[in-house]
């Protein structure tokens, strides 16, 4: 299985609105390539990113424009070419007026 873990943003930032959130990811899948990488604020997907890139240790990244104000829990989700699937860690990310 995949491994992944958000780590851009950090837990706990705050975002002024209208807020864009760069969203940086990093995966490692030691027998196959990551084929995408979904991002998700508060279980509802935002986007993916589908750039192939073989080896470990290679980041994904998603730019999240106008997040809504509120506090949001953002997660991931890598799947390889074998179709395996991990989620990250859910990171918190608040957006304020």
């Amino acid at each position: 299985k995949p491994e992944v873990s958000i780590i851009v943003p950090a837990d706990g930032t705050t975002v002024i609105a209208p807020g864009t959130v760069a969203i940086t990811v990093w995966t490692s899948e030691p027998e196959v390539r990551i084929k995408k990488v979904e991002f998700y604020h508060d279980g509802k997907k935002i986007g993916e990113d589908h750039v192939r890139k073989s080896g470990m240790f290679l980041p994904f990244a998603f730019i999240w424009a106008d997040a809504p104000v509120g506090t949001h829990n953002l997660t991931v989700k890598a799947i390889d070419d074998n179709g395996s699937t991990t989620t990250s860690e859910s990171v918190m990310v608040r957006v304020v007026p």
